[in-house]
């Protein structure tokens, strides 16, 4: 199902959104439930299938939006242990990216879905689409050859000040 809605929020695809809007809402109504607010400021991991061009166009010092669910662990080796599976998925081309999210104590943008997730062991945490983050850092992580993307999630993406609506989207 999260495949489904991947594809749709990405395609921008009208029709499947709104076949989909029901469970969507009621995904981001658990997201953004209070009880999942993290307890404290978290560090997180996520591999990326963006292209060079993609992350060529991601600037240090800019904001952005992210343009999807975006799904993240909390232990590092996590990331490592998904992308091999990751790369057979993508026909064996490899990645070349990963991202490294701080995510402030009470963000109402991420939560933890350990406990209801099928990866329990990689201590997920989801954000909404549509999250607003500021690019910390570019960096070539030499232990694994990836380029390590550093972003700050913005504990609330809906204060227009700090995160107006039409900040670029970022693919995560």
């Amino acid at each position: 199902m999260c495949r489904l809605v991947q594809r749709a929020i990405l395609a921008d695809d009208e029709e499947a959104l709104e076949r989909l809007m029901p469970y969507i809402k009621c995904l981001n109504a658990f997201i953004l439930d209070e009880k999942g607010l993290l307890a404290r400021k978290t560090v997180t991991h996520r591999t990326s299938r963006m292209t060079k061009a993609q992350a060529d166009s991601i600037q240090v010092g800019d904001k952005y939006r992210l343009g999807m669910y975006v799904a993240t662990a909390t232990r590092r080796s996590a990331v490592d242990e998904l992308r091999e599976w990751q790369e057979g998925e993508m026909a064996g081309r490899e990645l070349k990216y990963t991202w490294v999210f701080t995510i402030p104590k009470g963000c109402r943008q991420a939560t933890k879905i350990s406990s209801v997730s099928h990866y329990a062991k990689e201590h997920e945490v989801l954000l909404v689409p549509f999250s607003a983050i500021l690019v910390t850092g570019k960096t070539l992580n030499r232990d694994s050859g990836m380029v390590e993307i550093s972003a700050d999630v913005l504990e609330d993406s809906n204060v227009l000040e700090d995160s107006p609506l039409d900040l670029p989207t970022a693919p995560a």
